[in-house]
């Protein structure tokens, strides 16, 4: 199974929690985990995640074993090159790192979402 798809990439790992939630929060199948990765206000883009059952036209859709992500087309280009990886805290949450080369030197090009949200 292909982790990459225009040059985005989500880790094994990364894939692994996600399943993990699903399951934990016992999301629908036909739920897609949608992902944004809005503006670059000051070089850092906002990075938002949820569930969503509706694929839109101009979406791009990446199918995994237990479920599928979707990435708008305007997100799309806010994240090449993203590697999306499972992470823990310095608080001991875990949750999943956005590692953008895009993303300005102010967060390192590793900000993340934890269980807290983005």
């Amino acid at each position: 199974m292909e982790n990459s798809i225009e040059n985005i990439n989500i880790t094994p790992a990364a894939i692994d929690y996600i399943k993990g939630v699903y399951d934990d929060k016992q999301i629908p199948a036909e739920y897609a985990l949608r992902i944004n990765a809005e503006g670059a206000q000051g070089g850092i883009f906002n990075y938002s995640l949820g569930f969503d059952p509706e694929k839109k036209d101009d979406d791009l859709e990446l199918d995994f074993e237990k479920f599928k992500v979707l990435i708008s087309s305007e997100s799309l280009e806010n994240l090449r090159g993203t590697e999306i990886d499972y992470v823990v805290d310095r608080n001991n949450r875990p949750g999943l790192a956005f590692h953008n080369p895009k993303q300005s030197s102010g967060c390192g090009g590793n900000c993340g979402c934890g269980s807290g949200g983005c």
